[in-house]
């Protein structure tokens, strides 16, 4: 029950040595004097580190406490996540070796909620009685909605602590576009921190490629519509069961739109977080290029599981997908026509851009309790993001790692699965992340409708500005 072990456990981040506590304590009187030197010993680095931003928040006693003396010896620490069957068991395992090794004898009580849906739920019911947990895994935007409602802790000083936080060479190892995805711009800190990423590419039937004429999968927009064409004009040869061919089978969701518009060089958001930018003339070139290929039916808009089946038949040529999916997809070709699969970044705009791999994935959020007990939810994520931790939980879930010191302790699964290797060496590509503000859950509704109508037949313009006027009222209405 409350064994909780893994959402919050895989937290995400670099933990530079042991977690033995130092001899020295600096006065709270440094901490801002500290911060600068972090600053500038990052900037300098050119690594990962640079990509942490620094907050606008002072530092608030209020929140930390003492930080650099405080005790969190014999703390306990509640945590809630989504997880269940495996996950949970491999949380349960790493959440146990850290009761059992860490020298303040802190106690994590892990508790599933069975789902996201239900952890979702019983955040807000939570944070509206006052009885939160210590830690609780969230999506982004949930983290950023906890955020703004005062409930959360800002991790920065944690980070940036002499004692208890980072060197800018222990973090520099992190994916920029991770820690940068962790700083919420209209809160001016970060809140959360990476559990495990996710991102969506084009998984490709490279033997119906094969029949097409062509020797590697399509790389711009240009290439994804003449294959895509193609393969409508003209079946695979080894299709299982019924069903017309189709160049792209297209999931319709907000992150589908938000993949694709990044590989054209748009945004979904200003850098300030203050208004949505995919009215751009990349947003309208994004939609116009999946109004094209529907109308001439090189493509098709299906929902998950029927994109799944139509690429494991034979039927569907090119599908955009979660790398984490890779298993279920493997399962689905299976069981179908049997084919050599594989996956490659998503499409670019122009054949003189470059490509760009989004980030998506719940992080790990410390609830505002005591001190104390903040300290020790922070002490127990570092842990849980060295590299060995991290790299076991990632693999496990065929989801991609949060820093590139995980990466020599996955051999093992690499050698099981070649294409979540390939998955994750394309990380050095990732460079967006999904909007994490305040009321982004009420604008993935209004995308959905956009593409939904657009691919439906209706004006695309016309509702494209209808989805950027809702997601607009929606961010000045969530507005802390």
């Amino acid at each position: 029950m409350l064994r909780l072990v893994g959402a919050l456990a895989l937290v995400c981040s670099a933990c530079a040595g042991a977690l033995h506590p130092p001899a020295a304590q600096p006065s709270e009187a440094a901490v801002h004097a500290a911060a600068d030197v972090w600053f500038r010993t990052a900037a300098r680095s050119g690594s990962g580190a640079a990509a942490f931003q620094r907050a606008s928040q002072p530092f608030d006693s209020a929140i930390y406490g003492d930080l650099e003396r405080l005790d969190p010896r014999g703390q306990i620490v509640v945590v809630w996540h989504a997880r269940t069957h495996a996950q949970q068991a491999l949380l349960h395992q790493l959440v146990d070796r850290f009761n059992a090794t860490n020298p303040w004898r802190i106690t994590v009580l892990p508790e599933s909620l069975g789902g996201s849906g239900p952890l979702e739920a019983a955040l807000r019911e939570a944070v509206a009685l006052g009885r939160v947990p210590t830690l609780a895994e969230a999506g982004a935007t949930q983290t950023a909605e906890l955020a703004a409602s005062g409930a959360l802790a800002p991790l920065d000083y944690y980070v940036l602590s002499p004692r208890w936080g980072y060197a800018p060479a222990a973090l520099g190892d992190y994916a920029p576009a991770v820690l940068a995805g962790t700083y919420l711009p209209e809160l001016g800190a970060h809140y959360g921190w990476p559990l495990e990423r996710s991102t969506d590419v084009l998984f490709y039937n490279a033997e119906w490629l094969a029949e097409l004429g062509y020797s590697a999968p399509p790389a711009t927009w240009e290439e994804l519509a003449t294959v895509a064409c193609a393969a409508a004009a003209r079946p695979f040869s080894d299709a299982k069961g019924g069903g017309s061919p189709v160049g792209l089978a297209f999931v319709a969701e907000a992150r589908s739109f938000v993949t694709l518009l990044h590989g054209q060089g748009g945004s979904v958001l200003s850098p300030d977080g203050s208004a949505y930018t995919f009215g751009s003339p990349e947003g309208q070139a994004t939609l116009a290029n999946l109004v094209d290929l529907v109308g001439r039916g090189c493509a098709s808009a299906m929902d998950r599981a029927g994109a799944r089946d139509a690429f494991g038949s034979g039927h569907a040529l090119v599908v955009l997908e979660a790398v984490h999916r890779m298993p279920a997809y493997e399962q689905a070709v299976g069981r179908g026509a049997a084919f050599e699969w594989g996956i490659t970044p998503p499409p670019r705009g122009t054949a003189e851009g470059r490509a760009v791999l989004t980030l998506y994935g719940p992080n790990v959020a410390v609830f505002r309790t005591t001190p104390e007990a903040q300290l020790a939810a922070w002490l127990f994520i570092r842990w849980m993001s060295e590299p060995q931790q991290h790299a076991q939980w990632v693999a496990a879930s065929r989801r991609l790692p949060c820093r590139s010191a995980a990466v020599p302790h996955m051999s093992a699964a690499f050698a099981a699965d070649p294409a979540y290797e390939r998955a994750v060496r394309l990380l050095a590509l990732a460079s967006a992340t999904e909007p994490a503000v305040v009321g982004y859950a009420r604008c993935q509704p209004a995308i959905e409708a956009m593409l939904r109508n657009s691919l439906a037949g209706q004006d695309p313009q016309g509702e494209l500005s209808i989805a950027l006027n809702a997601c607009h009222i929606s961010l000045r209405e969530a507005r802390p």
